[in-house]
């Protein structure tokens, strides 16, 4: 799902991913492409995916901060609250 050509699809599965926690470990690399997506639902989902899975902060800070600057404030939103957390 995480790469089906529907972003609806595409965020949905990432969601899904998340919620299986540290389970999902093996899929991080995965999310972390995800974050570069054209399709702002699509990123949100994958930030909050990889913070619920427990991505390594060395990996998770620099995403978060680097979408501090997104375009779409949904996303900007996120990536503030987590970093906060």
């Amino acid at each position: 799902l995480c790469s089906a050509a529907d972003p609806v699809r595409r965020q949905a599965g990432i969601a899904c991913l998340g919620r299986f926690g540290l389970a999902a470990n093996r899929a991080v690399g995965a999310l972390a492409r995800r974050v570069g997506e054209p399709a702002a639902a699509v990123r949100k989902s994958a930030i909050e995916s990889l913070a619920k899975i427990g991505t390594e902060s060395t990996l998770l800070v620099p995403v978060l901060l680097d979408r501090l600057g997104d375009e779409h404030a949904r996303v900007r939103a996120t990536a503030a609250a987590l970093l906060g957390q």
